[in-house]
């Protein structure tokens, strides 16, 4: 009996058995048998740890690679190699997928590999917490914080560089804060989102007034709209008034409308305000009762009692008729629409060159035109000097 080993390669997992049987008789006759076993290794080596199978998930939930080792029924060592590929640049935002390969050969090159596939499913764009995109304030209003923003979607670990803008719109007072949020993930994915304020300037206001001549001064302060500025100034725009400050005091005005303008812009926020006050004598009383006659003219030149005067109702659209007679019952003036303009002189020079009645005591007649009210009659003492 023979037995020969023969290795067919460098591994020694192939190889052949040769065995040989012989014999012979006395006589010398030879008779053998040969018995050849091919070994060969056609079993590829076999993972030992579970293997990690396809699976999806999301951007943040890719798990870090198994570590898989082999072993063979042959060679006692055989290695695993690794190989990954991703696609689309790792962008969550598009989505991509991971494709893993453990590979293995024995010394015979029997191979054996297990792929596993991960899909990360797109988180779509860098997109932004709910906010108000654009407001719209008029001045003076409280500007609203600036909103808290959240993000979502892209790669995450988001990098944001925020700003805030004012700017002056063109030809005009109004203005808009613009706010923005630059983002940028860990991808390298950009997003930017804008907040707008528009600031409105208040409109101009018009404030109508109705006053009496005998009412108390008023503060036209008190008369501005409630959220406009009252450090601005008052100007007269229209009628024969003077301001004292902020106060229109309507005692000896004509009867009429009045225009005062008031500005304020002195700060960010601009105000505008026309007055239109309506001065009235609703509340002045008329009657023969009010009618005041002056009873004595001392035409000197000092400006006390130089002329004959019928006041108490400059408000009440009199009009006069006066008569004045001396002592012997003479007209000496008489004026149809008399307007506080007589100081004594005599018709036509008709006493000397002075011009001037004599001093003493005349009687007047005065007739309220166009009203029921009765004549009003007494007593003037005139002092010319004249005699």
């Amino acid at each position: 009996f023979d037995e020969q080993i023969t290795d067919t390669d460098s591994c020694g997992s192939d190889y052949t058995i040769t065995r040989t049987w012989s014999t012979a008789d006395c006589a010398g006759n030879p008779v053998s048998h040969t018995q050849v076993i091919t070994v060969e290794d056609t079993e590829a080596p076999q993972f030992v740890e579970a293997l990690p199978q396809n699976m999806t998930v999301m951007c943040n939930e890719v798990p870090d690679a198994t570590v898989l080792t082999a072993m063979d029924n042959c060679s006692a060592d055989v290695s695993v190699s690794f190989d990954e590929v991703i696609t689309n640049n790792s962008n969550c935002a598009d989505g991509y997928t991971v494709t893993r390969t453990w590979s293995t050969i024995d010394c015979a090159g029997n191979p054996n590999t297990h792929t596993q596939i991960i899909t990360i499913a797109p988180t779509g764009p860098i997109m932004a917490s709910d906010y108000e995109e654009e407001i719209t304030l008029i001045c003076g209003d409280e500007i609203p914080e600036v909103p808290q923003l959240t993000f979502t979607g892209g790669c995450g670990n988001y990098q944001v560089a925020f700003s805030e803008e004012t700017t002056t719109l063109m030809d005009t007072e109004d203005f808009m804060i613009t706010r923005t949020w630059d983002v940028t993930d860990s991808c390298g994915n950009t997003a930017s989102f804008e907040q707008v304020i528009f600031v409105m300037q208040p409109q101009p206001e018009e404030v109508e007034i109705t006053i009496c001549v005998e009412d108390d001064a008023i503060d036209l302060v008190n008369y501005l709209p409630a959220s406009f500025d009252t450090n601005g100034v008052f100007e007269v725009v229209s009628g024969n008034v003077v301001l004292e400050g902020s106060l229109f005091n309507p005692a000896n005005l004509e009867v009429g409308d009045y225009m005062i303008s008031y500005s304020s812009t002195g700060g960010t926020c601009k105000y505008y305000v026309d007055f239109i006050i309506s001065v009235n004598s609703d509340c002045v009383p008329c009657g023969r009762d009010e009618i005041v006659v002056s009873n004595a003219v001392t035409a000197n030149g000092d400006n006390i009692n130089d002329v004959f005067t019928i006041t108490g109702v400059e408000y009440c659209n009199y009009s006069f008729e006066v008569m004045i007679f001396n002592r012997w019952g003479d007209k000496v003036y008489e004026s149809k629409d008399y307007q506080n303009d007589w100081g004594g002189f005599a018709p036509n020079n008709a006493f000397g060159n002075s011009g001037m009645l004599p001093s003493g005591t005349y009687y007047y007649i005065i007739n309220v035109t166009n009203t029921d009210i009765k004549p009003l009659n007494g007593y003037i003492y005139l002092g010319t000097g004249a005699n």
